[in-house]
């Protein structure tokens, strides 16, 4: 099926993103708009941001405010790095999960801290950062997977007191694996381990 063409055209680095496309982000519903893109773009290029509709990742891009947008926020790919770019990912590989990071504010913390939801006989739970992210590693390894956090269009909401949060889908790569090499998986799993690491010892705890 032909690509639908682009209503606008934003223009940064050389990029063109229609208006149509799931790299705009809504902010409606999201009161305190600003707060929520500061938040928002403390995770730039380091939580990789999947496209749906083109089924790509991408790991090298920028947040912007378009200046003809109102309520929105674009994600811009850098198209000159074609290394930071994954492509053929399937939809049904990207699973929800429920996690969610927040500032720390929110519960009397002074870094990030993540949610991570009711799980069998337990209640959920908020951690710092670094503790939740080995919490959810454990979890999955459990299960035979991996956890590989993206995130995509509508993840960025709002909580309680109007506090912004992010939460993370999850890449399967059993269901990757149907349409991408080992090779690739490999280097995609690589590359979200750096960055997650990256984000976990700028943020950890004092």
């Amino acid at each position: 099926m032909e690509a639908e063409k682009p209503l606008i055209k934003l223009k940064s680095n050389n990029n063109n993103i229609s208006k149509k496309s799931d790299l705009i982000w809504t902010l409606d519903g999201i009161e305190n708009q600003r707060d929520a893109f500061d938040f928002l773009k403390l995770f730039e290029n380091r939580l990789f941001v999947y496209s749906y509709m083109v089924e790509k990742i991408y790991s090298n891009y920028s947040f912007v405010f378009p200046n003809n947008e109102h309520h929105k926020i674009a994600v811009l790919p850098n198209h000159h790095a074609h290394h930071d770019i994954f492509h053929n990912i399937k939809n049904e590989a990207i699973e929800t999960t429920d996690i969610a990071i927040f500032p720390g504010d929110i519960v009397g913390e002074k870094n990030i801290v993540i949610k991570i939801p009711k799980q069998p006989y337990t209640s959920s739970k908020v951690f710092p950062l670094k503790e939740g992210m080995a919490f959810i590693y454990a979890l999955y390894q459990k299960e035979g997977k991996d956890f590989l956090p993206v995130i995509s269009n509508g993840d960025l909401k709002e909580y309680q007191n109007r506090m912004p949060c992010l939460y993370l889908h999850n890449i399967d790569t059993k269901k990757l694996a149907k349409t991408i090499a080992p090779f690739q998986i490999q280097s995609i799993k690589s590359i979200i381990y750096d960055s997650i690491n990256s984000i976990i010892n700028d943020y950890k705890e004092n």
